[in-house]
């Protein structure tokens, strides 16, 4: 009887131990199970995206990019001075007045057009020149790439480049839409001209806006959604540059306030507000 009564005893107290360590177990489990689901959800701090992109030296790549703007414009600027200001426009030989009031004011907006594309195009090569200059005698800090190179030392001549550049260039091609117009005497071949003209101008923004959407390519990056935004980015930048407590130009304060004076003056003109 002995054995048997020690018998049950030891099988009591064996399921009493069991039970009582199986909640521990079971936490440590649950804890383990835990622990691996958090290291789960872990990012890896050492993944490619997470790294630095590596700093290089870009300033050759900045230089190619302001030389390859100075040709375009100067020949920009030596193709309209022969066209607008060495040859006269055609005169229509009919003189009813309503005719003669709309090839007034096309003759007017013909010269507007003219002079702001030359000296457009002239600020563009300045802007390009003394960018490359500089380029090229200063040390340039490396970057990730050319255009964060752009954007953190050269962001004002950059924008200043592809903003005169692309207002010189629409300019051009109104003067030519216009010059081709008075040239065939209007009529449906004029309106030929002028759809003609009209059709390469868009085309000529939508390029330019979407190249100027693209950016660097990762979408954040960028002047804006079109070319709008590249001149309101570069009036911005100047004025700013132009009015700093450290530096105030004066050269460029004139500037500015001279230009949009004249701009003004010549829309009263255009409208016959001064005739």
């Amino acid at each position: 009887m002995k054995k048997i009564f020690h018998l049950l005893v030891a099988i009591v107290t064996s399921r009493h131990c069991s039970k009582a360590f199986h909640p521990i177990a079971t936490r440590v489990h649950h804890h383990h199970h835990s622990t691996h689901k958090r290291d789960n959800s872990t990012p890896n701090i050492m993944s490619p995206t997470a790294m630095r992109v590596p700093l290089e030296q870009f300033a050759p790549q900045a230089v190619s990019l302001f030389q390859n703007m100075i040709t375009p414009a100067s020949i920009l600027s030596g193709a309209i001075v022969p066209m607008a200001f060495a040859s006269a426009l055609p005169i229509k030989s009919d003189d009813a007045t309503e005719n003669r009031r709309s090839w007034i004011l096309m003759r007017k907006i013909y010269n507007v057009a003219a002079l702001l594309s030359l000296l457009s195009n002239l600020v563009a090569v300045m802007w390009s020149v003394i960018a490359v200059n500089q380029l090229t005698e200063t040390t340039v800090a490396p970057s990730e790439s050319v255009w964060h190179l752009l954007r953190r030392d050269f962001n004002l001549p950059w924008a200043g480049v592809n903003a005169h550049f692309f207002f010189g260039l629409m300019s051009f091609a109104l003067c030519v839409a216009i010059r081709a117009f008075l040239q065939v005497q209007g009529g449906v071949l004029g309106q030929c001209v002028v759809g003609l003209s009209g059709g390469a101008f868009l085309m000529m923004v939508s390029v330019v806006n979407r190249a100027i959407a693209h950016g660097a390519g990762d979408g954040v990056n960028r002047y804006g959604p079109n070319i709008l935004y590249l001149f309101g980015n570069y009036i911005y930048l100047l004025g700013a540059k132009a009015t700093a407590k450290n530096d105030i130009g004066i050269l460029s304060v004139a500037a500015m306030a001279i230009a949009g004076y004249s701009l003004f003056m010549g829309v009263r003109a255009l409208l016959g507000k001064d005739d």
